[in-house]
C-alpha cells in the first residue's frame, strides 16, 4: 500500500484544456451547441448539411432561420466552461507522541520481566520503523517529566516534520529514566500556542492535521497554574477542548494494568476524535497495536490547492476526478461535510486546502484509482 499511496501523492495532476462539462460528467450541467439549420420548408427530419448536399440548387448559406421543429442556436463560446488543469499537494498529518517517564515508569509489572519504560521504548521503535520512509505521517516527541521531579522543559525534544524519525529513534535508545512525579498537565499545556507560541511551531501550526498522542501510566500529580491548578486539580476539559479549538486533537492511551483514571478520560472525551475513551494497554504487545492502529487511522487526505499561473481557483469552480487505467474519469461530488463517508470538502476558511472524506480517500490509500484529476472553470458539481 506504500508505493501506491506515494505514487497517489506524488502525481501532477492533469486536465484538458477546453472541455465541456457534460463531456467530464453528465452531473455537469451547460448548454449544447446546436447545429443551425435552413428555413426551405423541408420538414423531413434531416440535417442541414444533408439537405445541402441533397437539395440541387438551395442556397442555405448565412440563413439562420429554424426549422424541422428544433429550436434556433443561441449558444456562445461562454456556454462551454473551458477547463483549466492545476496541481493539488498531499498534506502529511502530524503525530506528535507524548510520553509519559515519571517514576512509575521503572515498575516491572507482574508476569514480566522488562519496566513499563522499556516495554513503551520498544512499542514505540517498533512503529517508528515501520513508517521509516514514508511521507504520510510527520511524527513529532516529547516526554514529561524531563527534570526527575515536575519540570517540563522548552523546547520540545523534537518538533513534527519530515524525515525525523531517525532522530527521534536516537533520542528514545539513548534516553535514562530519571525519578519523577507526573506532570501531564503541564506538558499538555506547552501545547497551546496562544500561552507557548514557540513550542513546537510545526505541530501547532494550523495548516495541516495534528493529532497529541498522550500515552500516560496514571493521573498528573504536579499540578500548576492557570488550567493546570485550582481547588480540583487541572481542568484537562477546558484544556483540551482548548487545543481541539487551535487544531490538535487528541488520543490518549493509559498504559500499564490498573490505569483506570477519570483525568485521561476527560482528555480523551473532550479530544475531538472517535476515542472517546482512552485506551487501555496493558502490556507492550496491547501498547504496539494501540500506536499501530492510532496510527494508520489519522492519516488522511488532504491536499494543499496550488494556483495555476492564469490567476487564483474560484472556489466555487473547482472538480476534482479520480483516474483510472481503461475507465472514464469518475468525478467526486463537493459535500459540505464528511458526514456521509463520501465526496470532498474544503478544509479552510480561505478554501485553499481539500479532504477527501474517509471513504473516498480509503480509496485513494488501498490503490483502487490511478490518481486525481483537478480542474476548474466549470461549475463545481454537487450531488443532486
Amino acid at each position: 500500500m506504500e508505493k501506491k499511496i506515494l505514487l497517489v501523492t506524488s502525481i501532477i495532476l492533469t486536465g484538458a484544456l477546453g472541455l465541456a462539462c457534460e463531456d467530464e460528467t453528465e452531473a455537469a450541467s451547460s448548454k449544447s451547441t446546436v447545429p443551425k439549420t435552413s428555413d426551405s420548408g423541408d420538414t423531413s427530419g434531416e440535417d442541414t448539411d444533408n439537405r445541402d448536399t441533397q437539395s440541387a440548387g438551395q442556397d442555405t448559406t448565412g440563413d439562420d432561420s429554424q426549422t424541422d421543429n428544433k429550436p434556433p442556436d443561441t449558444s456562445t463560446e461562454d456556454d462551454i466552461c473551458a477547463e483549466q488543469d492545476f496541481t493539488i499537494e498531499y498534506v502529511p498529518t502530524r503525530l506528535m507522541i507524548l510520553q509519559d517517564v515519571s517514576g512509575s515508569m521503572t515498575e516491572v509489572p507482574s508476569g514480566t520481566t522488562a519496566t513499563k519504560w522499556e516495554q513503551a521504548k520498544a512499542a514505540l521503535l517498533n512503529l517508528l520503523a515501520q513508517w521509516k520512509g514514508r511521507e504520510e505521517i510527520e511524527f513529532g516527541f516529547d516526554l514529561f517529566p524531563d527534570d526527575g521531579y515536575c519540570g517540563v522543559a522548552e523546547p520540545v525534544v523534537q518538533d513534527a516534520g519530515p524525515g525525523n524519525i531517525l532522530a527521534i529513534e536516537q533520542f528514545v535508545e539513548q534516553y535514562e529514566m530519571k525519578e519523577g512525579t507526573t506532570p501531564l498537565c503541564k506538558a499538555m499545556n506547552r501545547f497551546d500556542k496562544e500561552g507557548w507560541p514557540n513550542y513546537a511551531p510545526v505541530f501547532t501550526d494550523a495548516e495541516a492535521a495534528s493529532y497529541l498522542l498522550v500515552v500516560s501510566d496514571g493521573d498528573d500529580t504536579c499540578g500548576g497554574y492557570g488550567v493546570c491548578g485550582g481547588l480540583f486539580g487541572p481542568n484537562f476539559k477546558k484544556l483540551t477542548e482548548k487545543l481541539v479549538a487551535s487544531g490538535i486533537k487528541v488520543i490518549v492511551i493509559g498504559f500499564g494494568t490498573g490505569t483506570g483514571s477519570a483525568q485521561l478520560n476527560s482528555i480523551a472525551t473532550n479530544g475531538g476524535t472517535g476515542y472517546n475513551k482512552y485506551i487501555n494497554a496493558d502490556d507492550q504487545a496491547q501498547l504496539q497495536s494501540a500506536l499501530e492502529s492510532i496510527a494508520s487511522e489519522v492519516v488522511g487526505c488532504v491536499y494543499d490547492i496550488e494556483q495555476p499561473p492564469e490567476g487564483e481557483v474560484d472556489p466555487e469552480q473547482v472538480n476534482f476526478y479520480f483516474t483510472a487505467d481503461g475507465k472514464k474519469d469518475e468525478v467526486i461530488f463537493k459535500v459540505d461535510d464528511c458526514a456521509s463517508g463520501q465526496g470532498w470538502r474544503w478544509v479552510d476558511d480561505t478554501q485553499t486546502k481539500v479532504e477527501f472524506c474517509e471513504q473516498t480517500c480509503e480509496r485513494l490509500r488501498s490503490g483502487d484509482v490511478n490518481g486525481v484529476k483537478a480542474t476548474f472553470g466549470c461549475p463545481t458539481i454537487i450531488p443532486r
